[in-house]
């Protein structure tokens, strides 16, 4: 069947008024469109949008005055400007700044000053890919500047429509683009004139915006000057994309990145580790990815320069350096001699210190019911939120006391701490194992077994309770087996 109608302006007829049915537009003249926008952009269409598309198809043709649908889709083929509008049709341009807070908790707090720590005086390269009108990359720019690091970081936005990367450019707002940020933080970053609200000159320099198309087969990221990235924020892009176009972006993706860079996607996008050798990795807010080293050789994990609490830090003095060792020293004597409470005492004195960690929850769980155990974890771990081992043990504990969501939640905020730590990555795959989770257990589980080949056979791992590197491995192969057999 072939659509046969008059344009809105001949027929009198007001574009808004029009309806339509996938039906009344010719088969071939929406599958050449379709093909058109999966060819261009990489965009997907399910058959419960054919009538979307359909819908689009007939309004935008009577709007221009097109005698025909047919006729509207050749003239796509034939301008590209005109295929750009359109396209924007079928995806969400809108977004706010500082859209998914735990996000740029994460840059601010670890990402960034990791790739800091790394960068050899380089200045750090950050991408926003589908930048849309600007809102995430000059909210990147605005938590860069609260760091005092603009001038070390280099930020570039990307979109594939020009209209939405002039309007970014402006950096002119409503205050429903503002919604999640307070008074203090729009005074200082926006001046306010007719209800809209400009970002400060500062900000808007601090952001370069180009256009790149992330799906197009002819020009890659690094054709485009787009490489060595560090930081890579992808986000509600890909939820748009066939399978195919994910593959290709993900590939151009891992391509533009630099080794151990970061790229942040959101929860509803698709497992890009499907596509290119990204490593996997969990923090607070969910799932990113890194490219990993080029040479296989484990390097040393970057301490994160974060403000610690006054109880986290290290003794100041000689004598206080002495007296905890001590105290160590005792609490050990007395978990020898089976003397659990004294060691429990002891050890409190001297948290967060690892060994001092490892003695107080091993003594509890001698002498207290499990549910005291893990109350006392729970309030530790209040006392001390940047300990690595009191969360990893907290983990441990919720896990044999069956509460395994709240255990899963415990292992990523372990993780979030220390993204190469092995024996979490494995105590993650035994919960999601029990779980039933198959899937996501067995890509922990490889995880695990990964960071454990960059270390030598012999080599102790950090909290496995004396397990090499070899011995941890052999133990996902048997979790492996298990879930695949």
């Amino acid at each position: 069947m072939l659509l046969c109608r008059q344009s809105g302006r001949r027929a009198g007829v007001q574009s808004q008024q029009v309806r339509s049915d996938p039906e009344k537009i010719a088969v071939t003249t929406l599958n050449r469109a379709l093909e058109l926008l999966s060819f261009r952009f990489g965009l997907s269409f399910s058959q419960a949008r054919m009538q979307e598309v359909a819908d689009v198809l007939l309004e935008e043709s009577s709007k221009r005055d097109y005698s025909s649908a047919q006729e509207f889709v050749a003239d796509l083929y034939a301008s590209p400007s005109l295929l750009e509008e359109v396209s924007g049709r079928f995806t969400i341009g809108e977004s706010y700044f500082f859209r998914i807070p735990k996000q740029f908790e994460f840059i601010s707090l670890k990402a960034v000053w990791e790739l800091i720590e790394s960068s050899a005086g380089k200045a750090i390269r950050c991408w926003s890919a589908g930048c849309a009108q600007g809102e995430e990359a000059y909210s990147l720019a605005i938590a860069v500047a609260k760091l005092g690091l603009s001038e070390q970081v280099q930020i570039v936005g990307t979109d594939i429509s020009h209209i939405a990367l002039s309007a970014a450019k402006e950096a002119s707002y409503s205050s429903w683009a503002l919604r999640d940020l307070n008074r203090e933080e729009i005074s200082s970053c926006f001046t306010c004139h007719n209800d809209r609200y400009r970002l400060k000159e500062c900000y808007r320099q601090a952001v370069r915006f180009i256009y790149f198309n992330l799906a197009s087969q002819e020009i890659s990221p690094r054709s485009a000057g787009i490489e060595d990235v560090d930081l890579l924020l992808c986000r509600n892009v890909l939820i748009y994309f066939s399978p195919e176009g994910i593959e290709r972006v993900a590939k151009n993706l891992y391509a533009s990145m630099s080794p151990r860079g970061f790229l942040l996607t959101a929860a509803t996008d698709p497992d890009l580790s499907e596509y290119a050798p990204f490593e996997s990795c969990y923090a607070e807010f969910g799932k990113y990815y890194r490219r990993p080293e080029r040479v296989s050789s484990r390097k040393a994990v970057a301490i994160l320069p974060v403000e610690r609490d006054k109880t986290d830090r290290a003794p100041q003095s000689i004598n206080e350096a002495q007296k905890q060792t001590d105290a160590i020293k005792e609490a050990q004597c007395a978990y020898t001699r089976a003397c659990y409470a004294l060691s429990a005492k002891l050890s409190e004195k001297s948290l967060p210190d690892s060994i001092a960690c490892k003695i107080y929850i091993d003594s509890l769980t001698k002498i207290c019911s499990p549910d005291r155990v893990e109350a006392a974890c729970q309030d530790k771990v209040s006392e001390h939120p940047l300990s690595l081992d009191l969360h990893y043990y907290y983990s441990i504990v919720l896990s044999n006391n069956g509460k395994l969501h709240e255990a899963l939640d415990q292992t990523k905020k372990t993780l979030y701490l220390n993204h190469k730590l092995e024996a979490a990555y494995f105590l993650m795959g035994t919960i999601l194992r029990r779980l039933g989770e198959s899937c996501k257990a067995l890509n922990a589980l490889k995880i695990c077994q990964s960071l454990c080949s960059e270390h030598s056979e012999g080599e102790l791992l950090i909290l496995a309770d004396g397990q090499c590197a070899k011995g941890m491995s052999y133990a996902c192969e048997l979790q492996i087996r298990a879930i695949t057999s």
